[in-house]
């Protein structure tokens, strides 16, 4: 197919993991013109997206910040499909609860969207979300959170094209349990059933959402890859690693806030009240489940989703507590 006429597919924020997953499944199936947003082009990530070539063609990349209405204006002129995402500061110095930053990219891409004449598909990355908030936290869900389903609402009243992707945690972000050296440690309770998604399936499930998106148009898809227990993690991980132990522990408050000072970057978060920790760690303890995971599955066959095993033996790699 002559790419001059494949549809174009805009992808935001290509340097991150979930956008250059998301660029190179789309380019994988051949059918589409790929072009991706970045705010620097000076980024030492957009060479890895420079470098991703397939079937000799190359992915188009454009410099745009999420938070500039003007320039994905440009980005997005002849695109038929939007994937649209946000993001949330978690490195931030200062926890300001209107979460400005997020707001004004979520606002600038939205606005920005609705002059695209062409558009057809509008894929939303969003959060999970419930009905009901589980009685035993009894807290909100955290802001970042509550800003994305926030523009679920502005884009439907918008007559957007949407489709929403709801993620849980990251597969990566298990790393917050792995502090300790040889052991688990979580906020959960031991028989909490936890969703995580890896970026990569995410960049799968994307690419099958635009090879068909009519099926799937004004619906919401749960983005899952595993749903385990905090049981089951740590002795998944002793099987890879004899010398990380079976057991696991429940974290204390103290633990978490120091978890959040050191890993997520809030300054000191163990000044914070109490429900601000917990709201954060507790993000992911929410409605996605087992059938959600072969909803995934069956969209994205014949490839595969991501195994945790996959992510621990990386991380057990990097932290040199393999072999």
């Amino acid at each position: 197919m002559n790419t001059a006429a494949k549809p174009t597919i805009v992808v935001i924020n290509g340097t991150a993991d979930e956008g250059y997953w998301a660029v190179k499944y789309l380019m994988q199936t051949g059918r589409f013109h790929v072009r991706t947003t970045v705010r620097r082009m000076t980024s030492n990530k957009v060479q890895r997206l420079q470098k991703l070539k397939v079937n000799g063609e190359t992915c188009e990349i454009v410099q745009a910040a999420t938070s500039d209405k003007a320039a994905l204006i440009k980005a997005f002129e002849g695109a038929r499909g939007i994937y649209g995402t946000s993001v949330y500061n978690i490195h931030a110095k200062v926890y300001r609860s209107a979460n400005p930053e997020e707001m004004a990219q979520c606002h600038a891409l939205i606005e920005a969207a609705k002059t695209c004449d062409t558009l057809d598909t509008f894929v939303w990355q969003t959060m999970t979300r419930f009905d009901v908030a589980p009685k035993d936290l009894g807290l909100e869900a955290p802001i970042h959170f509550r800003t994305k389903w926030l523009y679920e609402d502005i884009i439907k009243d918008a007559g957007l094209p949407w489709i929403f992707l709801r993620q849980p945690a990251y597969m990566r972000q298990m790393a917050f349990g792995m502090q300790y050296k040889n052991r688990l440690v979580y906020p959960y309770q031991p028989d909490s059933r936890l969703p995580y998604v890896a970026e990569e399936d995410l960049g799968k499930i994307v690419a099958a959402i635009f090879s068909d998106p009519t099926p799937h148009m004004h619906t919401s898809i749960n983005a899952v890859s595993e749903i385990v227990t905090p049981v089951e993690m740590a002795q998944r991980a002793h099987t890879l690693n004899r010398n990380f132990k079976k057991t696991y522990r429940v974290a204390t408050w103290l633990e978490n806030a120091i978890f959040e000072k050191l890993i997520v970057g809030l300054n000191p978060s163990y000044t914070y009240p109490l429900w601000i920790n917990r709201n954060i760690m507790a993000g992911n303890y929410f409605n996605m489940q087992q059938e959600d995971k072969e909803f995934c599955a069956a969209l994205i066959a014949p490839l595969e989703l991501n195994k945790i095993e996959s992510w621990m033996e990386e991380h057990f790699k990097e932290k040199k507590w393999m072999g």
